[in-house]
């Protein structure tokens, strides 16, 4: 990820701007990980220098992906 890109994303809670935070660069000074914090206390992580707004993993507890659970039902 591209520092300058933190000028371009917000917060997708609230909207507010986003705080670079335990940040790590590669060689071509990318951000590689760390974390984007919000004025309100909302934090989402860089992971290969991806910003992960949304956690896969408690959305499918939550059931709000409910048809990639259920996906081999459509299977022949």
């Amino acid at each position: 990820m591209n520092k300058i890109l933190l000028d371009y994303i917000a917060d997708p809670i609230d909207n507010s701007k986003l705080e670079l935070i335990n940040e790590k660069y590669d060689d071509l000074n990318r951000i590689i990980s760390g974390e984007l914090i919000s004025k309100n206390g909302n934090k989402y992580k860089i992971i290969n220098g991806i910003p992960r707004f949304v956690e896969l993993e408690k959305e499918l507890k939550e059931g709000v992906y409910n048809g990639l659970k259920n996906q081999d039902k459509f299977s022949t």
